[in-house]
């Protein structure tokens, strides 16, 4: 007699005692985890092989076969917060006002909605570039580290290096909001090296070029890479 599995089985796993897994305690029979999402479900079976070998070639004259193991495995197309920490066996970390927890998030600006100006600065001309945005981004300017990127855009490709924009001095780390509801950062034009243009001659010509250069920049949207900082309802 043979047996077959016709479609995906449901699982169900329970606690067999008291047990703890991250912060959470489950008790004896206390269901663990529903499985209703399954993509597979197959069970394979398998044993050790111990061989005594002898003779002419030391050949294999006599096998022994133990530690039989028989192993069910299922595939899940879905996973919520909760099962990842069980299978990890980390607790869960919750969201609040003293420990928030920072969510990466990017979003596309339509060249429309950007606005930009130029200002001197010495010998150079010097263009800042704001960015409206619909989220709060978490940039902090005393991390020692950057928080967010702006990609110039065209034609749903990336045409220009990430730009650093510039970060919060609250101590927070938010950009405030603005009257119409937007959140508004700034980035200024690039002060790096660039030996490529045929105008560039020496490193001095090169940041000579860069800087001041973003309203040259031919784009039709704007991607913005960042983070928010969420206070609730977030693990």
């Amino acid at each position: 007699m043979k047996f077959g599995v016709r479609e995906i089985c449901d699982v169900v796993l329970r606690a067999k005692n008291r047990m703890m897994v991250g912060n959470k305690i489950f008790y004896k029979n206390e269901p663990v985890m529903y499985f209703d999402s399954l993509k597979t479900s197959s069970m394979e079976g398998s044993a050790t092989t111990v061989y005594a070998n002898g003779g002419k070639g030391n050949a294999r004259l006599i096998a022994w076969e133990g530690e039989r193991t028989i192993t069910f495995t299922m595939e899940d197309a879905l996973i919520s917060a909760e099962g990842f920490m069980i299978l990890s066996g980390a607790g869960l970390v919750e969201a609040t006002k003293g420990k928030p927890i920072y969510q990466h998030v990017t979003e596309t600006v339509d060249a429309a909605d950007v606005s930009y100006s130029t200002v001197a600065d010495g010998n150079n001309t010097v263009s800042t570039v704001e960015i409206p945005l619909t989220q709060q981004p978490y940039m902090p300017s005393n991390q020692g580290d950057n928080f967010a990127y702006v990609m110039f855009m065209r034609d749903g490709e990336i045409v220009t290096e990430p730009y650093i924009p510039v970060h919060s001095q609250e101590a927070d780390g938010n950009i405030a909001v603005s009257e119409d509801g937007k959140y508004r950062i700034q980035i200024a034009a690039h002060k790096c090296y660039d030996d490529t243009h045929p105008n560039v001659e020496n490193e001095t010509d090169a940041v000579q070029y860069v800087v001041g250069q973003i309203d040259d920049i031919k784009f039709d949207s704007v991607l913005v890479d960042f983070y928010v900082a969420r206070y609730a309802a977030a693990q």
